[in-house]
C-alpha cells in the first residue's frame, strides 16, 4: 500500500491494483481501436489512430470521428458506469445479487422512458429525461421503504424492497407495450433491447461530463464504502455515520445508472 500525498489531501492506492487497471483500461482502449475499425468500410488500426488525431484523409475522419467513434465511447462509459453502480450496490447490500437491475432502479427508468414514449409523447430529450427522472424516483421510492425508524436501512432490506419493486415495474411495463398502439410499441420495444445504433456526440459527451463528477464523488466514498462491508456495529465502531454513508453511496449507485441508461438503454452485466 502506498500513500500519496497532495498538498492536504492524501491517497492510499495499490500498485498491483494500479497495474491491473492501468492493462484493463488499455485492453479497452485496444478493443475500441478494433471495434472503430470494424464495419463495411474496414479501417486499419493505425488508420484509425491517426483519423482520431485528426491526421487521416477526410473521409476516414467523417466516418471514424462522427459515425463510429461516438458509438464506441458510449459503449465503454456506459459499461464502465453500470460497473460502478453494480459494485456500490453489492457492498451496500453485502449481496453479490444487489445489482442495480434487480434492485429496480434499471427497471425503473424504463419504466420512465415508457411512460415518455406511449402516454405522453415527445423527442428523444423528453425520454431521456423521463428515464432519469424514473430511475430517482424509482430509488427514492424503495430506500424509503426500506426506511425503519431508529434502524435506518438494511442492505438486505434494501434487496428484497428493490426486488418487489421490479416485478412491479416489469408488470407495468408489460402492460403499458400490450395496450400501446402497434407503431408505438416497436417504438417502445426497441428502446428496451437496447442499441447503440445512432448514438453520436451528443450521447457521449453528458455521459462523459456526469461521470467526471460522479468517479470522484464514488471514489471520496470509498472508506465508508469498505467499512459498511465490516458490518453497521463495526463501521459505526469506526466513527462512520452509516446511515447518511449509505444514503450518500445509493445517490451515488443511482447516478451512473440513470446516466448510462440515458446515454444507451443497455443491459446490466452481473459482475
Amino acid at each position: 500500500m502506498r500513500v500519496l500525498r497532495a498538498g492536504g489531501v492524501s491517497l492510499r492506492w495499490e500498485p498491483r491494483a494500479a497495474a491491473v487497471c492501468g492493462l484493463l483500461a488499455a485492453v479497452a482502449a485496444s478493443a475500441a481501436v478494433l471495434v472503430v475499425g470494424s464495419g463495411e468500410f474496414p479501417i486499419s488500426p493505425p488508420d484509425v489512430v491517426r483519423a482520431v488525431l485528426g491526421q487521416g484523409d477526410r473521409a476516414t475522419e467523417f466516418i471514424v470521428q462522427t459515425l463510429r467513434l461516438p458509438r464506441a465511447l458510449t459503449g465503454l462509459l456506459a459499461g464502465l458506469a453500470l460497473g460502478l453502480s453494480g459494485a456500490i450496490f453489492q457492498s451496500i447490500s453485502r449481496n453479490p445479487l444487489g445489482s442495480p437491475d434487480l434492485i429496480g432502479f434499471t427497471t425503473g427508468s424504463a419504466s420512465g422512458a415508457l411512460l415518455q414514449i406511449l402516454v405522453f409523447g415527445g423527442g428523444a430529450v423528453a425520454i431521456t429525461v423521463s428515464s432519469v427522472a424514473g430511475a430517482v424516483l424509482t430509488a427514492l421510492a424503495v430506500y424509503l421503504v426500506a426506511y425503519r425508524r431508529g434502524g435506518g436501512v438494511h442492505g438486505v432490506r434494501l434487496v428484497l424492497i428493490g426486488v418487489a419493486a421490479a416485478a412491479m415495474l416489469e408488470a407495468l411495463n408489460s402492460y403499458l407495450i400490450t395496450r400501446a398502439e402497434l407503431r408505438e410499441g416497436y417504438e417502445a420495444a426497441f428502446w428496451l433491447t437496447g442499441s447503440l445504433n445512432g448514438r453520436d456526440w451528443d450521447q457521449a459527451v453528458p455521459l462523459a461530463i456526469a461521470l467526471a463528477v460522479l468517479v470522484p464523488a464514488a471514489l471520496l466514498l470509498a472508506r465508508p464504502l469498505g467499512m459498511g462491508e465490516l458490518g453497521d456495529d463495526a463501521a459505526q465502531a469506526l466513527g462512520v455515520p452509516v446511515q447518511r454513508s449509505r444514503a450518500l453511496l445509493t445517490v451515488a449507485g443511482v447516478g451512473p445508472v440513470a446516466a448510462a441508461t440515458a446515454a444507451a438503454a443497455v443491459s446490466f452485466t452481473h459482475l
